[in-house]
């Protein structure tokens, strides 16, 4: 499955949203990541059918979706791609039953069979007969999700769809929503602010900045190989050592190293513990530091800290 987006731009009013975006997404999980108002969802949404681009093109393997220059733009129901949304956006009046069949084609048997394998695949078989209201949020999500598959499109497209969850059912929606993408034949397009969850689910992400596209990568590449100041801060957390020169956190031990260890001088400013670690926030050479330890460290106190020359990330691979 290939999704090729080609010069696609969008203007509200004198508001560039997206500037000349050009992505070819083949991968079974893409993530597209970035903060709020950096275009995301309005590319998504244009992918879909629901935003109208100004001008370029969308491929879906090879067959045309869209085309300014052709004139191509085809409905949201002609694209054989579903959306799941962050606000479940289900009837509230109908069943589970009839909020996932609602849009399926085909006679009351065929329905009912797609209707049924879809619920078993979320896990509310029996929550057919029961309304949105009587469920949990993490409930109405599988529902939004099994409304999504039993079509058995081509793409979902996840619109920031567990941001609305609570941390834990998000951390276990996100197992289960990779699972589920690996055992159909759909590719999935995920939208997400949350940097975590798109490493920890991606096969691709594409970080996007102010309407352009930053990066392309594998978590792996994202974060061992930031392609600008941006992407470095935005995926993780750094430790800045000259202008283009970082390393992580984790890299960082105040425990003495080698001769072959770097060192500098670390201030400590406060100990923060996480439940499995303390992080210790300091400045080096003026710039702000973090490293991970075990153990609180003293506000006021300094310390030699220690990292590999190995382990340090020049930005844009130079």
């Amino acid at each position: 499955m290939t999704i090729e987006l080609r010069g696609i731009n969008k203007k509200y009013e004198n508001k560039v949203v997206l500037d000349n975006i050009t992505l070819t997404l083949r991968e079974k999980f893409s993530t597209i990541l970035g903060e709020s108002g950096c275009g995301k969802t309005t590319l998504l949404k244009i992918l879909a059918g629901l935003v109208t681009p100004d001008n370029g093109e969308i491929m879906l393997n090879k067959n045309k979706l869209f085309s300014k220059s052709e004139k191509v733009n085809l409905r949201p129901n002609q694209r054989n791609l579903a959306m799941v949304f962050q606000d479940f956006a289900l009837w509230p009046h109908m069943t589970v039953f009839d909020n996932v069949a609602y849009s399926l084609k085909g006679n009351k048997e065929e329905k009912a069979a797609k209707v049924m394998d879809a619920l078993r695949m979320v896990q509310l078989e029996e929550f057919a007969q029961r309304r949105p209201s009587e469920l949990s949020g993490g409930q109405q999500q599988r529902v939004s999700l099994a409304r999504a598959l039993a079509p058995r499109p081509k793409v979902i497209l996840f619109d920031e769809a567990l941001s609305a969850l609570d941390a834990v059912l998000r951390e276990k929606m996100q197992t289960d929503i990779v699972q589920l993408i690996s055992q159909t034949d759909s590719q999935a397009v995920f939208v997400t602010h949350d940097q975590h969850e798109a490493m920890s689910m991606s096969d691709q992400i594409i970080v996007m900045e102010k309407g352009r596209v930053s990066q392309i990568g594998t978590p792996k590449e994202i974060y061992e190989e930031p392609a600008n100041h941006y992407v470095a801060n935005f995926i993780g957390k750094i430790n800045l050592l000259e202008k283009d020169v970082l390393i992580r956190p984790e890299f960082v031990h105040a425990s003495k190293g080698d001769s072959k260890h770097l060192h500098r001088i670390f201030r400590v400013l406060r100990s923060q513990f996480t439940g499995n670690c303390y992080i210790i926030h300091g400045e080096v050479d003026g710039n702000p530091w973090l490293f991970y330890s075990e153990t609180p460290f003293v506000p006021g106190e300094q310390c030699d800290v220690y990292f590999e020359e190995q382990q340090l990330i020049k930005i844009g691979g130079y």
